[in-house]
């Protein structure tokens, strides 16, 4: 994990292999295998990124790339995240610095054969004091518009932060169903044009991050059938909402520019503001074969839908969000920074055959096609070799390929002449290749453990 300053912005990402986007997508992260990958950033990390860990009881990583299990997105790793299923009650508060409190429950027990968990949580801070002598405004001409005064005056960041997590699961035999809500606000350290925005006079003036998920799944595993055969299906939905108020200059600002002709300089009597909104959804179904114990073999079939919706992108601003002008009539509805809705239809088959060749010799092989309705075909098949030749040692091969299918951010997007998307944006390719020797100390001085 690296966390980056870009833009005055503070980013978390996930970093594999010396491999990175700001928003992670090329790491496909579930939770108890529930994607919580969005398709506007391709990411989990906008509301993912600092989840709570009280209720997590295991946390798995696949290493390399995984699309031939888990499709697009699992590029580079992939992370599943594994709550907690042991019965009983326990609660949780706590305060540390910088204002900020914490407050969690989870409760599970089972009534008439029907085994019901919840947990939630809720955390508030008012973040670190983060101070800033000077912004891209001190020092110039426009010094006093700067709410950075120098070092014995220096202005501050707006590091608060506010998130809610309420997750219920049921199961009941053969069903399971799972509801989850995660929301979280987050203010901005300073604006996107490197000038500080936060003035305590005026809070309001202050830009702010707002991100909403509401997930729900229903599953259905068989008994072993057949003496080698589990059947399983899932239904499973997401709704995104990313809401996003930003402040990019102080408050009464003037940019000595003619950005538009007009022969005046651009004047903004509220500052520079602009407001986003994006709502999408995931709708999906998949079932899934598992053939136990034919000799040494384990397979694993399985075929998949999901429809991607982008169902409404908009954006406010007082100035033309591709040429930074000043709008006559200040903060007004700005034309659609992305397409207003769009449909993204995937249908996908996997096969995956686990071999014990000897008791120490695996084999693993399987491939994934996938085609989706706006760029066609993609083909992900992946191999794999452990060989123990002594306790305690182990060689490893692998070889992988995986893509990464092209984001609605990526595809749509219009913020400036240099953020433009590309509506022809063909899936990124990865072909991976790993050959190693693990040596396991314990296991080879017989200590186990």
């Amino acid at each position: 994990r690296g966390t980056v300053w870009v833009d005055g912005r503070l980013l978390r990402r996930l970093d594999v292999r010396g491999r990175s986007t700001d928003n992670s997508n090329g790491v496909k992260l579930l939770l108890n295998g529930h994607s919580l990958n969005d398709p506007f950033t391709g990411s989990a990390l906008p509301v993912f990124d600092d989840r709570p860990i009280d209720d997590v009881k295991q946390i798995e990583i696949i290493r390399g790339p995984g699309s031939a299990l888990y499709g697009a997105n699992a590029f580079l790793a992939v992370v599943n995240i594994i709550t907690r299923d042991d019965d009983g009650a326990r609660a949780m508060a706590r305060y540390d610095t910088d204002n900020s409190y914490l407050a969690s429950g989870y409760l599970r027990g089972q009534q008439q054969g029907v085994n019901v968990s919840a947990h939630a949580s809720r955390v508030t801070s008012g973040g670190p004091q983060a101070e800033i002598a000077a912004d891209r405004l001190y020092g110039t001409s426009q010094r006093l518009a700067s709410l950075a005064g120098g070092p014995e005056h220096p202005g501050q960041g707006d590091r608060s932060y506010d998130r809610t997590d309420v997750n219920l699961d049921a199961a009941w035999k053969w069903l399971a169903a799972s509801v989850r809500y995660n929301k979280k606000r987050r203010g901005d350290f300073a604006g996107q044009d490197y000038y500080l925005t936060y003035d305590p006079e005026h809070p309001e003036a202050s830009s702010n991050f707002r991100f909403a998920q509401l997930g729900a799944e229903l599953s259905a595993k068989t008994p072993t059938v057949a003496e080698h055969l589990t059947l399983s299906a899932r239904l499973f939905y997401d709704h995104i909402t990313t809401n996003a108020g930003l402040r990019l200059t102080p408050l009464e600002f003037r940019l000595p520019m003619d950005l538009n002709g007009d022969g005046v300089d651009e004047y903004f009597p509220d500052g520079r503001r602009q407001r986003r909104l994006v709502r999408e959804s995931v709708l999906g179904w998949e079932i899934q074969a598992v053939v136990a114990s034919l000799g040494a073999n384990r397979l694993i079939f399985g075929y998949v839908q999901e429809i991607h919706r982008l169902l409404r992108t908009a954006q406010w601003a007082n100035f033309d969000p591709e040429v930074g002008a000043a709008l006559d009539g200040g903060y007004q509805r700005a034309r659609d920074f992305n397409e207003p809705s769009y449909a993204r239809e995937i249908v996908a088959a996997y096969l995956e055959d686990i071999w014990e060749a000897r008791e120490n010799l695996r084999l693993t092989a399987g491939v994934r096609a996938d085609h989706y309705n706006d760029f066609g075909a993609a083909v992900a098949p992946r191999a794999a070799l452990v060989y123990r030749p002594f306790t305690g040692i182990y060689v490893k091969a692998l070889y992988g390929h995986a893509f990464r299918a092209p984001t609605f951010d990526e595809l749509f997007t219009r913020g400036n002449p240099d953020v433009i998307g590309n509506p022809t944006l063909a899936p990124e390719q990865l072909d991976s290749g790993e050959l190693g020797v693990i040596v396991r100390a314990r296991d080879l001085l017989g200590l186990g453990g």
